[in-house]
């Protein structure tokens, strides 16, 4: 899929967070990758209208991913979150329906399905 938009990329794992962003880079996004939720939500605040995109981990101390959604979207209703857990059981896509959460992927994580889901919430598909 056509590469472009700015991402924010959350999650507790540094590891995770260096993997994100050195993909969602080669794929062509322009990326902003925190490993606090609460870090995200602040940079978030300070100017809603810089990202196009927000993927987040579910599963992080001080703020959940379902957390952390719910205050963006009540600052930018409409902005597209994909959700990420490595815990299926935890949350399911019934679950989110009216979240406001467009995509939920299951970890690991695939460089085709993170591109994937990324084009279908940037283009509403």
């Amino acid at each position: 899929p056509g590469s472009r938009g700015r991402i924010l990329f959350v999650d507790d794992e540094e590891f995770l967070v260096e993997w994100g962003q050195a993909l969602l880079e080669r794929l062509g996004y322009e990326v902003t990758s925190l490993n606090d939720s609460t870090e995200a939500l602040e940079l978030f605040s300070a100017e809603p209208s810089r990202f196009d995109l927000v993927i987040t981990d579910q599963t992080m101390p001080r703020a959940t991913g379902l957390q952390l959604a719910s205050e963006l979207l009540r600052l930018r209703p409409g902005i597209p979150i994909i959700l990420c857990t490595g815990h299926s059981d935890v949350v399911t896509q019934d679950g989110l329906k009216g979240s406001g959460i467009r995509e939920l992927l299951l970890k690991p994580l695939t460089r085709k399905v993170l591109a994937e889901a990324i084009h279908k919430a940037l283009n509403n598909d």
